[in-house]
């Protein structure tokens, strides 16, 4: 009959109910308590300190392959290896949280309100995706907070910054769907597109983080002009080709070179309509 102990009609799960086979419940996974083994305050440290222990290595694990290569975690991850790292919604924000403290007062995640203006007056819709006339707003929404229009200027500028900080979420969602209809043939499930866009829009974040942690704080730069800004760009636009190259394999020249560029231009649409919504709404919602 083999080893495999006999289900118990006395003893039952807490959690689901279902008759035991040993130590751990086969239906849900909870462990059966031993008064003497888990009441134990020596076992409680030391579990307690080896589950903590083992976060701490699979952070690292995760963060090492997340950074040294490039599309590795998303393709381990879509794979079924996963016990051993973090989960992508995990991982994504965690970056998101150091953004959120860490980040110097930059416009990188929202727009500048004389930017819509002029886009608006100009009739560029790339430039104000979304029609809205911030001069008027601007005009009224000083007269109602009984400011001048630099003050507003000033006071929104801090409101949007500490905004845009807050729903960075919502961008590899919005991504992914770009993603997915590039790569629809490699894969026809969102999920692994969103797990893709949520690791490939996170290193962003880390790298673009670093880069003017560098700029502001070690090289003490108190304006940064857009060309600083190539090099990043550049590296990013080489970690996503490998990225690409990892997941979704490697296909003939051509078409990997349309789907690659497809893929950074949604992107940084992505980011541009992002920034937009957030300067709109914060200057609606003051």
């Amino acid at each position: 009959m083999g080893n495999n102990p006999t289900p118990s009609k006395d003893v039952f799960c807490v959690s689901c109910q279902t008759p035991l086979q040993g130590g751990y419940c086969h239906q849900c996974g909870e462990k059966q308590i031993d008064p003497q083994h888990d009441f134990n305050l020596f076992y409680f440290v030391r579990e307690t300190l080896e589950q903590y222990l083992n976060f701490d290595a699979k952070v690292l694990r995760s963060f090492k392959l997340f950074f040294i290569q490039p599309g590795g975690l998303t393709l381990t991850w879509i794979q079924g290896q996963r016990k051993a790292y973090m989960k992508p919604l995990t991982l994504f924000l965690t970056v998101a949280v150091a953004v959120h403290f860490f980040l110097p007062t930059t416009n990188v995640y929202f727009e500048l309100l004389d930017e819509l203006i002029s886009g608006y007056n100009n009739g560029n819709r790339l430039q104000n995706v979304l029609g809205y006339n911030m001069a008027q707003a601007i005009q009224l929404k000083s007269q109602a907070l009984n400011i001048t229009p630099s003050a507003f200027y000033t006071l929104a500028f801090k409101n949007c910054w500490e905004n845009s900080k807050l729903f960075l979420i919502f961008i590899p969602p919005f991504w992914a769907l770009f993603i997915w209809g590039l790569y629809y043939a490699q894969n026809r499930y969102y999920l692994p597109h969103l797990i893709f866009a949520l690791h490939g829009f996170g290193f962003f974040m880390a790298l673009d983080l670093l880069f003017l942690l560098i700029m502001s704080d070690l090289l003490k730069f108190e304006a940064i002009d857009d060309l600083w800004f190539l090099p990043l760009f550049i590296g990013y636009g080489v970690y996503l080709w490998r990225s690409l190259g990892k997941v979704y394999g490697n296909i003939s020249w051509p078409l990997q070179t349309l789907k690659f560029l497809g893929t950074l231009i949604s992107l940084i649409f992505s980011i541009i309509l992002y920034r937009q919504i957030i300067t709109v709404l914060t200057v609606v919602g003051m």
